[in-house]
């Protein structure tokens, strides 16, 4: 399989936008990214961390695209999380502020956890599941930035062709 996993925000990956949070422009290149992928590399499935409560711009592109790109979502549910034990520590996530130079403006730098590789084990089981099971040979996979590299080097581990795009990610907010 050739993947291409796509480094995101979750903060405007949804198409209905959260009235605090100013992405129109990250939301148009993602939607142009994955538009652009799927004409060149003839996408039959759309892989994605994504909140099962909200229409992701990946989704609505995959439902609206002619024929229909498959579509879905490799989150993990909370229930899945408690199962595998990871939940608190993901819920206690360390992090650190950084103070920027205008009054409150700050932001968090998260860091990872050894909890993320069973997340990113899910990610890559997830999608190879979906893959074989629809016929899939061209994939986009959507995660958060934090993700990205360490669920390309799975699929890569699996014998996929893979690709890693950080290009949407102006600022790294992990370490």
């Amino acid at each position: 399989m050739n993947c291409l996993v796509i480094a995101i925000h979750h903060g405007w990956q949804n198409v209905y936008r959260d009235p605090f949070e100013t992405a129109e422009d990250q939301r148009a290149e993602l939607a142009a990214l994955i538009t652009q992928t799927i004409q060149a590399q003839k996408v039959d499935l759309i892989c994605e961390e994504a909140d099962p409560c909200q229409l992701s711009i990946a989704q609505q592109i995959a439902y609206e695209h002619r024929p229909r790109i498959h579509w879905k979502n490799i989150v993990m549910s909370a229930q899945e999380r408690l199962d595998a034990g990871i939940f608190e520590s993901l819920h206690q996530r360390p992090h650190r502020v950084i103070e920027g130079d205008v009054p409150g403006d700050r932001r968090t730098i998260d860091r990872r956890i050894s909890e993320d590789t069973i997340r990113e084990q899910f990610f890559a089981t997830e999608t190879i599941r979906e893959a074989k099971a629809a016929g899939a040979k061209n994939i986009i996979i959507l995660c958060g930035d934090l993700h990205a590299d360490s669920l390309g080097a799975l699929l890569e581990e699996n014998g996929n062709r893979v690709e890693v795009n950080h290009s949407l990610i102006r600022q790294k907010n992990w370490e």
